[in-house]
């Protein structure tokens, strides 16, 4: 899971344009989804979203999945501040056909300002388990892995015992 933010102060505060979230594939691999949550910064209108193809809204986010094509969450967006949400990815490890979540900002007109924000490629990494790398385009984009509960349960377990194992010497 990731945490990914985009400040759009660059683009003019108060300015109209669009956020444009992308999830493709090359149509041919297995499934994988790309689902955004906890969404922070956005207005929540649903007249502000436009979803296309293999993209659909669900509760609190949205899900898109990595068919041929462009899979897009449009978002009409007054820049300025910062849009954040959850990312997180599922399905077959063996996705190796490289399915990338991209992000692009667009002008009022729609016309495309500069290239992709931020490239996140799913594929299989060493040791055959499937995850994302990213690949941020631009310096007002911050993408963050975000700890599985899992490993946070058992990094809490481990200074248990290590305060445990310490109150036993003393005593």
């Amino acid at each position: 899971m990731y945490l990914v933010s985009v400040d759009t102060k660059q683009y003019g505060v108060g300015a109209s344009g669009f956020l444009d979230f992308v999830f493709n594939g090359q149509g041919s691999g297995p499934a994988v989804t790309a689902t955004m949550s906890n969404l922070q910064g956005f207005d929540m209108d649903p007249e502000n979203f436009d979803t296309m193809n293999d993209a659909s809204a669900i509760a609190g986010g949205f899900q898109l999945l990595n068919s041929a094509g462009f899979n897009d969450v449009y978002y009409q967006a007054t820049f300025g501040g910062v849009f954040s949400f959850m990312l997180s990815f599922a399905g077959d490890a063996s996705a190796v056909d490289l399915s990338t979540f991209s992000i692009f900002a667009l002008d009022a007109m729609e016309a495309q300002i500069g290239g992709a924000l931020l490239e996140l490629t799913y594929q299989l990494l060493p040791g055959g388990e499937a995850g994302a790398v990213a690949d941020v385009q631009a310096a007002n984009v911050a993408v963050s892995q975000v700890p599985e509960p899992g490993a946070l349960a058992l990094a809490g377990l481990g200074l248990l015992m290590l305060g445990v194992a310490r109150r036993q010497r003393r005593a």
